[in-house]
């Protein structure tokens, strides 16, 4: 059986995106309404800022509402849920 993650999603990073990152342009989540998506796979995970973080799955890096701590301790149980 696999066990996924639910997240809640504030944005998908494009290459337009980054491109703007690049200028010094921030991402504005200011009109984002979250939508839940459960993650089957994670590739990794980094910081973005102190209440979001970035989770790549499936080669798409999602803009998560959740701090980069909380999601890594939560995919941790995860994992050891999953071990047992």
């Amino acid at each position: 059986m696999n066990l996924g993650v639910r997240v809640k999603v504030v944005h998908i990073i494009s290459e337009e995106d980054m491109e703007q990152q690049e200028m010094g342009i921030d991402l504005d989540f200011s009109d984002i309404v979250p939508e839940e998506y459960t993650l089957y796979t994670i590739d990794y995970t980094k910081h973005y800022d102190k209440k979001r973080c970035i989770v790549s799955s499936a080669g798409f890096d999602f803009v998560v509402n959740e701090s980069y701590e909380h999601l890594n301790d939560r995919i941790h149980a995860l994992g050891t849920f999953r071990f047992n």
